[in-house]
């Protein structure tokens, strides 16, 4: 969708639940444990089995093929119990509470502004001006993090998700990020903040606070998903109606 790819992709799936349900991925090209084979599955059913057999299959492929852009603690990679005790975590820090209150205060504004902008002119590339920054500022703000700073973020976030044809790319923009948010982290551990980045600093799990890797690694998770699935979905949308 970055690109400009603006298909539907309901169809594709739908023939592949049908067809395909399950379908074994070569990552020949990627480091990971090769005796192990990877998968994706497109049913529910097949989905929801694989999510309860912790025995059989693992989610550690993608600490494998990703660590070095999403971090060695990135949730997405994490099996149970392991998963358990930081999904229970996050789900304190996305209380109802704080939801309803960032709806409020962050996610309308937000959208409010970028359209405030665009109504003025009468015309707009929706894609540029909405639905690309709109998912960054909204993270960013989830984290306390500087407004000026949103095009920055813009940039290391697709910098991140070209990690599997530009490597180097990937990484750079990993270590850079870290570089960004340890000065940001320590800050935030002595003086806490209401932002998630302050949330994280001051919980625990198991009694110990987390680490600071384990920080960054759900700071990476945040800004990787900050820009092509949410663009993609709301560029598709848009251009449905």
């Amino acid at each position: 969708m970055v690109s400009g790819d603006v298909r539907d992709p309901c169809t594709e799936l739908a023939r592949l639940r049908r067809e395909e349900p399950v379908q074994r991925i070569d990552f020949s090209a990627m480091p990971h444990e090769q005796s192990k084979p990877v998968f994706i599955v497109y049913r529910h059913e097949d989905v929801a089995q694989l999510l309860r057999d912790n025995e059989t299959f693992s989610s550690a492929i993608i600490i494998d093929a990703f660590g070095d852009v999403l971090g060695s603690h990135v949730m997405l990679g994490m099996d149970e119990p392991e998963h358990g005790r930081h999904r229970a975590l996050m789900a304190k820090a996305f209380s109802q509470k704080a939801l309803a209150r960032w709806e409020d205060e962050l996610v309308g504004r937000v959208g409010n502004s970028l359209i405030d902008r665009l109504v003025a002119r009468g015309r707009a590339d929706l894609v540029k001006e909405f639905t690309f920054p709109y998912p960054t500022q909204i993270i960013a703000g989830l984290l306390g993090l500087p407004r000026e700073d949103y095009p920055q973020f813009q940039r290391w976030s697709i910098s991140l998700l070209s990690f599997t044809v530009n490597p180097q790319r990937g990484r750079a923009a990993a270590v850079a990020l870290q570089d960004y948010f340890a000065p940001i982290l320590t800050a935030r551990r002595q003086q806490p903040r209401d932002e998630l980045i302050s949330e994280l600093a001051q919980a625990h799990i198991d009694g110990e606070k987390l680490s600071d890797e384990e920080i960054f690694s759900f700071c990476d998770c945040y800004f990787r998903p900050a820009s092509k699935p949410p663009t993609a979905h709301w560029a598709t949308c848009s251009t449905a109606c």
